[in-house]
């Protein structure tokens, strides 16, 4: 997912669950000015920052990156708006499972990039 996209995608989870940048950055503790950056694509995210931001929102950090619009996330009503869910925020980000979160993202981006090298042999076999 381009850096714009990701920027995008967080910023409709932001504005459909009527949440302020200066309120999810202060929970994940960063400055307001870093957060408007990252919805508007203007910079790199570390991965533990999107580690914070997937957490933040109840995704993993695959689920942020995927590249679809946010649907099947659960609003702070239940209903749907316009085809598309948002996600109710936990009320603190709990820094205690960030290691715990950080070892499932890795081993499902480790599954992942299993499946990408099993993808390129098997169309490297077919050419052959």
């Amino acid at each position: 997912m381009k850096i714009k996209e990701l920027g995008k995608k967080i910023w409709l989870m932001r504005t459909i669950n009527g949440l302020s940048q200066e309120n999810i950055a202060g929970e994940i503790g960063i400055s307001a000015t870093a957060w408007s950056k990252i919805e508007r694509g203007e910079t790199n995210v570390p991965f533990t920052r999107l580690v914070q931001i997937a957490a933040y929102f109840g995704l993993s950090v695959v689920e942020l990156l995927e590249k679809s619009e946010p649907q099947a996330y659960k609003s702070k009503t239940g209903k749907k708006e316009n085809k598309t869910i948002a996600v109710e925020p936990p009320s603190k980000y709990d820094s205690k499972n960030e290691n715990e979160l950080l070892k499932k993202e890795i081993k499902q981006l480790r599954e992942l990039l299993k499946a990408k090298d099993e993808t390129i042999e098997l169309l490297k076999n077919t050419k052959k």
